[in-house]
């Protein structure tokens, strides 16, 4: 354990536990995307279209943090491969919509089974109670960052 993210007590930070647990969830989540097809840099350009098919190119970039021009290489990459088909808005020809393809939309399922298989192995070994005591807690969390404008 490195020397900073020990705290007075001995104990890790729990800023520093919560950063391991993001990487190494973030690392399955990756490595189980490829084996269904679904690049790791799709993932959630393509959880945004499965809330909001048809969005527009410049709505994506604000959901997702990303800048327009990575979301537009993104979505030449995801439309290459046959996940998404953009098309020119009808009422305004200055915006563009993205759609699922039903390949994309095929994705969708195989990426639920995915994430209820990995968060089954993150939290198997915990009884319900405390699931749903982790769970309560991290909505705690997360709760006072989005109050607090941290999102």
């Amino acid at each position: 354990m490195k020397h900073e993210e020990k705290k007075e007590n001995g104990g890790r930070h729990i800023g520093a536990i919560i950063g391991r647990i993001h990487r190494i969830h973030r690392q399955r989540l990756d490595t189980a995307s490829i084996g269904i097809g679904m690049q790791p840099g799709y993932r959630r350009l393509h959880y945004e279209l499965i809330q909001d098919d048809g969005c527009s190119q410049r709505d994506l970039a604000e959901r997702t943090g990303l800048s327009a021009p990575t979301v537009s290489i993104a979505l030449g990459k995801m439309e290459k491969d046959g996940l998404i088909r953009r098309t020119t808005d009808q009422e305004d020809s200055r915006k563009t919509c993205v759609y699922l393809t039903e390949k994309g939309m095929a994705l969708d399922r195989s990426m639920r089974e995915m994430l209820s298989e990995n968060e089954e192995r993150l939290t198997g070994h915990l009884d319900p109670e405390e699931k749903a005591e982790l769970r309560r807690l991290l909505e705690k969390l997360l709760d006072t960052l989005q109050r607090e404008g941290d999102l």
